[in-house]
């Protein structure tokens, strides 16, 4: 069993500033055929995202610092960035009148970002998943490189379940086979395992042409607005990818 390879890096090397101190901020494809995520004009721009850099406030801080460039998201949007491989809620921040921002966020080379956007009015249909990962074997510097995903592997309603302002409902997502063979599902779970959010399911064989659906609970315990992360494992021909869907629920009014 494999992981698939990196794809190859969009981000210039960026360099290292030594702090005292940091701020967090609130297809066609067979079996086992995998490609960056697609980038239509919903998502983060990652092309536009960096040059990155490497902020290093103690030995064991591991705080990496992202700019999006001009139009990078849209003006005035707030900029949210998970580390899909940690329990810490999402980093945010407000970029300017220009799609600029600025993003400091808690990582080890590995992980797995998702970047989404939000309005008033509106927000990104769909997030931009990438890997830090160093950059030319150079523990001082890094690159994002988007999340491979199967082509041939498709998620209804897609990558995000929003359950609203309700008290509580439940909400599934399909997971459909596309590929010339079967894959195998693994056991869903939660990234933070908040109280509000509960799914259930063990792994399972999908097989050509067929689909399999991951319901997720959702029972409200405080006013206030939750988000968590449902994950599960997807193998098609030896090759394990993770897939992350995010979980959200809006302030009770």
């Amino acid at each position: 069993m494999s992981f698939h390879p990196r794809i190859a890096p969009l981000l210039t090397r960026g360099r290292v500033i030594m702090a005292a101190s940091w701020v967090t901020l609130a297809g066609g494809c067979g079996p086992g055929a995998a490609t960056p995520m697609p980038e239509p004009p919903s998502l983060v721009n990652l092309a536009d995202v960096g040059p990155p850099e490497v902020l290093v406030a103690e030995a064991a801080a591991n705080l990496h610092t992202i700019e999006g460039r001009a139009g990078a998201v849209p003006p005035n949007a707030t900029v949210r960035v998970t580390n899909l491989d940690g329990t810490d809620p999402a980093y945010a921040t407000t970029a300017d009148g220009h799609g600029h921002f600025v993003i400091t966020v808690q990582a080890v080379f590995g992980n797995e970002l998702r970047f989404e956007w939000a309005l008033p009015d509106k927000h990104s249909t769909a997030p931009a998943d990438a890997l830090l990962e160093s950059a030319a074997m150079q523990a001082t510097s890094f690159t994002l490189v988007p999340s491979p995903r199967f082509d041939c592997v498709h998620l209804t309603p897609g990558y995000t379940l929003d359950f609203g302002a309700s008290a509580g409902s439940s909400l599934s997502v399909i997971v459909q086979n596309a590929c010339a063979g079967d894959v195998s599902l693994g056991a869903p779970r939660l990234r933070r395992a908040l109280p509000e959010f509960s799914s259930a399911g063990a792994a399972q064989i999908i097989s050509q042409g067929s689909s399999a659906s991951l319901a997720v609970g959702y029972s409200r315990t405080t006013p206030a607005a939750s988000e968590d992360t449902l994950l599960f494992d997807i193998t098609s021909s030896g090759t394990v990818i993770r897939y992350p869907v995010t979980l959200s629920a809006a302030t009770k009014p």
